[in-house]
């Protein structure tokens, strides 16, 4: 038996963690335990996610924890804008699991209107400046950890209809770009992972 290993679906308010989850990750590994706050919310509190998003995220956080102490392999979704993320990915590493981050970035401006469409067809809101915020926080905090994590695949989500495209994959701390462009975002973010 090999090394558990820890998913985490990465980006921010709308950016399609969960379309990415849905459409290739529950497919490929549909046997483990998915991790989200947002699902968290709706099941225990209906109609009110909004009110119990804090709460919502310290269940999602115990269940991590108690998946890792378990030593499970499990997927998780996050915004990834809290030092307390990177935090469990070096705890994943030092246990020893095999760390895959998915990564997948849209623009500040797309991120708020996808929230705001999702609204509109009854899903839950994320207030704008909180989406704003925490955008800013989310490239620093998974450069930290790039060069750490077994495998890390970069996807851009801002074309609609296009789905998620993968631009860029690392994988023990070397790049492999995917033949889609190099987009500013990627290049600062590889850049600051000491990675270009």
């Amino acid at each position: 038996m090999g090394a558990p290993r820890l998913i985490l679906l990465v980006g921010p308010n709308g950016a399609g963690k969960t379309s990415l989850y849905e459409t290739f990750i529950a497919r490929r590994f549909p046997e483990l335990p998915f991790v989200n706050a947002d699902r968290l919310a709706t099941e225990h509190w209906p109609g009110e996610e909004e009110q119990h998003a804090y709460e919502a995220a310290q269940l999602a956080a115990a269940h991590r924890e108690a998946l890792l102490h378990a030593y499970r392999s499990f997927v998780a979704e996050t915004v990834f804008s809290h030092p307390s993320k990177v935090e469990l990915i070096e705890r994943a590493i030092t246990l020893g699991y095999e760390v895959w981050l998915l990564v997948i970035h849209v623009d500040p401006e797309v991120a708020v209107a996808r929230v705001a469409y999702r609204v509109a067809e009854g899903g839950h809101a994320v207030p704008e400046e909180k989406i704003r915020k925490r955008h800013v926080r989310l490239l620093d905090l998974i450069a930290k950890v790039l060069p750490q994590v077994n495998r890390a695949i970069l996807f851009d989500n801002n074309t609609s209809g296009h789905g998620h495209i993968a631009i860029a994959t690392v994988s023990r701390g070397r790049v492999q770009w995917g033949g889609f462009g190099q987009p500013d975002w990627t290049q600062h973010l590889l850049r600051k992972a000491g990675l270009l």
